[in-house]
C-alpha cells in the first residue's frame, strides 16, 4: 500500500491518495487534480471517501467524480445533506453559495464499525462525532485518516453546525481506546503518530 499526501491549498486541506494493487482511492478530494491525474496515469481510481461533510474538503468531488464514470463516493448519510446546502457546508465561509448536485447514485453509505472491501484493503468505519455530526475516520491497518476530529497539535473545532462540545469528548474516549501508536493522517497539517499526550489532555477540560 502507497500512500501519497496532496496539499497545495491556501486553507491547508490534505487529500489523500492511497493505492494498492495497481488501483487507488482518494479521501478527501480537496487539492488540484493536476499532480493527483499523473498519478493515476496507469492507474485505477474507483473510490472517492469523504470524512466529513465541510466545504474545505470536498471541494473538488465533482472534478474528481468526472475522472471516471464509475467512481463511487462513500460518506456518513449526514454528509449528503452538507454537501447540498452551503451554510451546513460552511462553503460560504469560502465564497460559495451553492450546494452540490450530485448524483445520489453514486452515493455509498457508511456506518460505524462497518468494514468495506476495496483495492485489496479492508477499510474500518469509525464514526467519530463531534467536529460535524457526520465526521467519520478510516482505519486501514494502522493508518486513521481521520479528518478535523484531532490533528497534531489539538482538536477539530466543536462551534460549527452539527458540532457539539459532548459528541466531541466521547469521540475523543473512544479514539483513546484504539490501539495505541496508530499513525493518524489529519484533515490539516502534518500526519503523526497517536501516543498518549498527544490529546488526551482535552478530556479533562
Amino acid at each position: 500500500m502507497k500512500i501519497i499526501t496532496y496539499n497545495d491549498n491556501d486553507i491547508n486541506a490534505n487529500t489523500y491518495l492511497i493505492i494498492n494493487n495497481d488501483e487507488a482511492i482518494i479521501i478527501d478530494p480537496a487539492n488540484d487534480l493536476t499532480m493527483i491525474k499523473k498519478e493515476l496515469a496507469s492507474i485505477k481510481l474507483v473510490g472517492i471517501f469523504l470524512t466529513h461533510g465541510h466545504y474545505d474538503h470536498f471541494r473538488k468531488l465533482e472534478e474528481t467524480l468526472s475522472l471516471n464514470d464509475n467512481i463511487k463516493v462513500y460518506m456518513h448519510k449526514d454528509t449528503i445533506s452538507k454537501l447540498k446546502d452551503p451554510n451546513k457546508s460552511c462553503a460560504k465561509f469560502f465564497g460559495i453559495t451553492e450546494g452540490l448536485n450530485i448524483d445520489e447514485d453514486k452515493i455509498i453509505k457508511v456506518y460505524d464499525n462497518e468494514i468495506i472491501k476495496i483495492i485489496g484493503l479492508d477499510i474500518k468505519i469509525l464514526a467519530l462525532p463531534g467536529h460535524t455530526s457526520c465526521s467519520v475516520g478510516y482505519l486501514i491497518s494502522d493508518n486513521l485518516f481521520i479528518g478535523d476530529v484531532i490533528f497534531n497539535y489539538g482538536i477539530g473545532r466543536y462551534d460549527l453546525p452539527s458540532s457539539s462540545y459532548k459528541d466531541t469528548i466521547n469521540t475523543l474516549i473512544k479514539v483513546s481506546k484504539l490501539n495505541q501508536n496508530l499513525h493518524i493522517y489529519p484533515g490539516h497539517d502534518n500526519d503523526f503518530i497517536l501516543k498518549d499526550g498527544n490529546y488526551l489532555d482535552y478530556i479533562n477540560k
